[in-house]
Parts: C-alpha cells; sequence; structure tokens
C-alpha cells in the first residue's frame, strides 16, 4: 500500500494566507490544486507550491473551466509548476485551455 499523502504543507499555506485568491473572501478556504494530483510525479503533488487557497466557489469555477489560475500565482508557484509538468502543460492548466496543442 503506498503512504499516505500528507496535507500539512497545504493546510498551512491555506491557513497563513487566510483568504481566496481570487475573491478574497476567508470562508470555505480549500487547498486547490494548481495541476491535478494525478498530473504530479509522488510527494511533490503535496507541496505547499502546488496549491493555492480558493474559497468553495471559486475552487468549482476553477474547475468548471471558469476562473484562470495563472494570474492568481506568485512567480515561484509558476516556477515550481513548470518545473514539475512543463511549460504546455503548466500554461493549458493554468489558463483553462484543457485541449492538447
Amino acid at each position: 500500500m503506498a503512504p499516505k499523502r500528507s496535507w500539512a504543507q497545504a493546510r498551512a499555506k491555506v491557513e497563513d494566507e487566510g483568504v481566496c485568491r481570487s475573491c478574497g473572501t476567508t470562508r470555505g478556504l480549500q487547498a486547490a490544486h494548481i495541476v491535478p494530483r494525478s498530473r504530479i510525479p509522488g510527494p511533490a503533488a503535496m507541496d505547499a507550491r502546488c496549491v493555492i487557497p480558493l474559497c468553495v466557489d471559486c475552487h468549482a469555477a476553477e474547475h468548471d473551466g471558469k476562473l484562470e489560475l495563472l494570474p492568481l500565482l506568485t512567480l515561484e508557484e509558476q516556477a515550481y509548476v513548470v518545473s514539475l509538468v512543463g511549460l504546455g502543460e503548466a500554461w493549458r492548466r493554468t489558463t483553462n485551455e484543457r485541449e492538447a496543442a
């Protein structure tokens, strides 16, 4: 059985920031993955640089392709995601261009 992933870093980041990066609310915050965990190898998926705090509504909007993440990311987050999945995949995922190029 694979070891259980630790959410400690992701939870700590959400609690430290304390606001939704999109709308600014402080309620219902979740650790939203910039790139789906299935696309990130091993424990790197749980690294704090792979998540941003989003409220329930903004997180749902992101999953529905109605919220772009790129403008919400720090340069460090952008660079880390590119290092994990490559520039093309990072661009598609953060700009909602989900179709393969």
